[in-house]
């Protein structure tokens, strides 16, 4: 049976896996994990794109690319095909060190960006490797920090957070803080992951002035909070997320937000019906004066 075709396009951002056959080692030792790093920084020179975020397992990978130019399954085959040759030279072994062909997933939400790029980060501390993800020499927050980037691409990371580099900086401070529990690692049937228990991340991103955010969380409210309140959820749930984390987080019953949601979505058709009606009327009478 054929590859199912796998459709990319420029400026997509791809969650991408890549374990190792049977579960074994990719990487036996430090120098491996350097040399996958070098590869991927001389790929990146012939074939651009942009690396948002990595970790690096002893058994798998996790990359976090926004495509250029050049498809996603061109670097991936380059980058596996020549550590391939390099990993079996080197032990003196032949065959596939991976268990099969990359899976790769498409960012599709706000939600799912910040999820991933935690779940990532969080690899390392869930596998009980370490405490922290700023303790792990093999992840992209390791560069990050060093102040001196060469294979991530560090402004697009932050772009991809917030429109500021103070926002940016901030959500991402906040995403390192966030306690391993509460760090979702649910894998949907397909290994999609799920894009929960990040949305105090976005309310962050939603707003950058602290009062509206308080008063946006507590149950006495002006009329104008209430309509900052409403965007919020209006905002969250195009983003993917779902009423009853939305009710969670704001502490207010999920009837409450659905019926928020209702509203909302009727006066914006309203208004849509109006500006129909209008647009027609003028219509009509720029054609009568024609």
């Amino acid at each position: 049976m054929p590859r199912e075709k796998r459709n990319y396009h420029e400026g997509g951002i791809y969650h991408i896996i890549q374990r190792g056959n049977n579960k074994a080692y990719i990487f036996d030792d430090q120098t491996d994990k350097i040399v996958l790093l070098e590869l991927a920084k001389a790929i990146k020179e012939t074939d651009p794109y942009y690396m948002l975020a990595y970790v690096l397992m002893d058994n798998h990978y996790h990359f976090l690319i926004e495509m250029k130019e050049t498809p996603i399954s061109n670097v991936m085959h380059k980058l596996n095909m020549t550590y391939s040759k390099y990993f079996n030279k080197k032990y003196k072994r032949i065959g596939t060190i991976f268990s099969e062909r990359y899976k790769c997933f498409p960012i599709e939400t706000q939600a799912q960006f910040y999820k991933v790029l935690q779940y990532i980060l969080f690899n390392p501390v869930r596998a009980g490797i370490v405490k922290r993800p700023d303790q792990y020499r093999w992840s992209s927050h390791f560069e990050f920090r060093q102040g001196n980037p060469v294979l991530i691409s560090s402004k697009r990371l932050l772009r991809g957070l917030a429109h500021s580099d103070a926002d940016a900086w901030r959500i991402y401070k906040t995403m390192l803080l966030t306690k391993l529990d509460q760090v979702n690692g649910d894998w949907m049937g397909n290994e999609k992951i799920m894009a929960t228990q990040s949305i105090d991340l976005f309310f962050e991103n939603w707003c950058d002035q602290q009062e509206i955010r308080k008063w946006t969380k507590e149950k006495a409210q002006s009329k104008s909070v209430i309509l900052e309140r409403n965007d919020f959820i209006i905002k969250a749930i195009e983003q993917g997320y779902k009423i009853d984390e939305i009710a969670v987080f704001l502490n207010f019953t999920q009837q409450g937000v659905r019926k928020i949601v209702r509203q909302e979505r009727e006066q914006s058709k309203s208004v849509q019906q109006e500006y129909t009606t209008v647009t027609k009327g003028e219509k009509s009478i720029i054609s009568l004066q024609a």
